[in-house]
């Protein structure tokens, strides 16, 4: 029986009840008012207990969906020319570990990879941080980025078990950086001569400068501090510095950014 069906009842019983109360009382010299105030209160629980028993209970569910269920999104803007802030949005239980990263859009996975990442702590529902891709190994260039925020269950839940049973999880949004002002073309092509020298290159390589001028491009002669025992190369378009014995046509050293020991 439902809640309004009970009421229904209830009151259907009530003048009989009432008419039966009205002829006890008028054979008695006392009205029994205590009575009929005890019939009253009886009639009265029998509506409102099984009206009670059928109404809705409020639901015992969790706020926190199912794990299969739980999304990450994310709003990314720049805020200088290598800085993006990240607003990462979850319904996750936190706190959970994520990976952040501002990569160069388009890159293949054999690609010298351009961009920087960092892991960052989501603490709530909510949860903004900055990226900033100067702290990278190289300079950024001017170009179209990918901001992206990935979740691994395997290290992202350490502190905290709860986490332990959430999916695999990423978002990714297209960003524009200034960066260094560089061409993409021109990051790309400095960032394979770097690889090469650093793969290729040693103490006592021999020095071949047609060799490192096809490899790294035009060089300019720096003022070496132990002359003239040692010449300094400094490649421009790469940004390093050869270091050659120049008794022995050998490379002593190489170095990042312009050097002269």
């Amino acid at each position: 029986m439902t809640g309004l069906s009970a009421i229904c009842a209830g009151l259907l019983l009530l003048p009989p009840v009432v008419k039966l109360i009205r002829r006890r009382v008028a054979f008695m010299r006392t009205p029994g008012l205590p009575t009929i105030t005890a019939i009253v209160v009886g009639v009265a629980i029998l509506i409102v207990t099984p009206w009670s028993q059928t109404a809705p209970q409020p639901s015992e569910s969790s706020a926190t969906p199912p794990p299969s269920e739980a999304r990450l999104s994310l709003v990314a803007k720049s805020t200088s020319d290598t800085a993006v802030e990240f607003t990462v949005t979850t319904d996750a239980p936190t706190p959970i570990d994520v990976s952040a990263s501002v990569s160069l859009r388009g890159q293949q996975p054999d690609d010298a990879y351009i961009g920087h990442s960092q892991t960052v702590t989501l603490t709530g529902p909510s949860t903004r941080f900055v990226v900033d891709t100067s702290d990278a190994d190289e300079a950024v260039p001017r170009a179209v980025y990918e901001a992206e925020v990935s979740y691994f269950a395997r290290w992202g839940a350490k502190n905290n078990p709860a986490a332990a049973q959430l999916p695999d999880m990423t978002v990714r949004v297209p960003v524009e950086l200034e960066g260094s002002g560089m061409s993409r073309e021109s990051a790309e092509r400095a960032m394979i001569a770097r690889r090469w020298v650093m793969e290729n290159v040693s103490s006592r390589t021999p020095w071949s400068e047609a060799l490192f001028v096809e490899k790294l491009g035009p060089f300019q002669r720096l003022e070496a501090a132990r002359r003239p025992m040692i010449e300094a190369y400094y490649f421009p378009d790469v940004d390093m510095t050869i270091l050659i014995y120049a008794d022995r046509d050998e490379v002593m050293i190489w170095r990042r950014g312009r050097a002269t020991d």
